[in-house]
């Protein structure tokens, strides 16, 4: 079973736990894209729209797997290519693994929550930074922790999604780093792999149809 994966960096360490459960796929492809670009809709359906195309012109997968969720872009980019491509049918990273019900309730719970998987622990307040330009401010009298500061002053809590990749209790201390420099409330819930894993068997479902 031959397969191309491209996901966003984010979501990174779960892929390749959960291809580690699947050792009978053969990666024929596998990149992972800078985690900001959902901030850029039109930027992103363009580069991941290019990447499948091109995943369909070499003709050596049997498939596709994206490391996404809708991200304001994708719904429906399946449809627009003849090579299978699986999209998880979530609404970003977070819904895919803590569940879109829990991702509801929580948002319920907290509006003001800055959700943050081990992914997100790993890229901190510098990827917040990097993410949303906040130190390309020319000759400003404010720091990029100040700009984050204003852009966190309605959040009120951090929510660390431990979904079971990587160093658990590091990824707690980045949260707990990232949400003190913000003064922010920090939590800790329990993560999920199991969507993740059913696009996996999604994908082997296409290519035994395809056998």
């Amino acid at each position: 079973m031959k397969i191309a994966i491209l996901s966003c960096d984010i979501m990174k360490q779960e892929l390749e736990q959960v291809l580690d459960e699947n050792p009978d796929f053969e990666v024929t492809s596998l990149e992972f894209l800078d985690f900001g670009l959902h901030c850029y809709p039109d930027d992103l359906l363009a580069k991941i729209t290019e990447r499948i195309e091109a995943i369909q012109s070499k003709g050596d997968a049997d498939a596709v797997l994206l490391g996404y969720g809708f991200c304001q872009a994708l719904n429906g980019i399946e449809k627009k290519f003849d090579i299978p491509v699986v999209l998880p049918q979530v609404e970003d990273c977070i819904a895919l693994f803590l569940g879109p019900h829990r991702y509801t309730e929580e948002r319920i719970k907290c509006a003001g929550t800055w959700f943050m998987t081990p992914g997100w622990c790993i890229e901190g307040l510098q990827g917040v930074i990097n993410e949303l330009h906040l130190d390309s401010a020319p000759n400003s009298k404010y720091t990029p922790l100040d700009f984050a500061r204003m852009m966190f002053k309605n959040y009120k809590r951090t929510l660390f999604v431990d979904d079971g990749v990587g160093d658990q209790e590091e990824h707690r201390q980045q949260a707990d780093d990232f949400a003190g420099l913000l003064d922010l409330e920090v939590e800790r819930t329990k993560g999920t792999l199991d969507l993740l894993r059913e696009e996996f068997g999604r994908l082997r479902s296409i290519c035994d149809r395809q056998d």
